[in-house]
């Protein structure tokens, strides 16, 4: 669940519409990963162009928990609306297979919870 607002390139009032939202971790363990990442908005959306970007010193490792980031800003959506529009008009690279979001370790909290389908 994010508690606080996450660190990113996305609009601060964006960025604040994460509060409350859960989200299921797209990874095995339930500890930060610590990652190289870009920019949301560096239209970077394959395998070759992160590679490019780790060439030319466009990357930095953070820690923090990945998640899908489709299925994330679908869950945005239910609470904010306009904040999930801002992800589909300003990063749409971001929803495809294989795209995710990394959340700071500091905004928010993982736990585990018993899923009903």
């Amino acid at each position: 669940m994010i508690t606080a607002v996450p660190f990113g390139d996305a609009p601060l009032w964006v960025r604040e519409k994460w509060i409350g939202v859960s989200v299921p971790l797209a990874q095995s363990s339930d500890k930060a990963l610590n990652v190289r990442t870009v920019s949301v908005l560096s239209k970077t959306n394959h395998i070759l162009g992160f590679l490019f970007a780790c060439l030319f010193g466009r990357t930095k490792r953070e820690t923090g928990f990945l998640v899908e980031s489709k299925l994330a800003i679908e869950l945005l959506a239910r609470s904010s609306p306009e904040a999930a529009n801002w992800w589909y008009e300003n990063t749409p690279q971001l929803l495809k297979l294989n795209q995710y979001f990394l959340f700071d370790e500091q905004c928010g909290h993982t736990e585990l919870v018993e899923v009903v389908l």
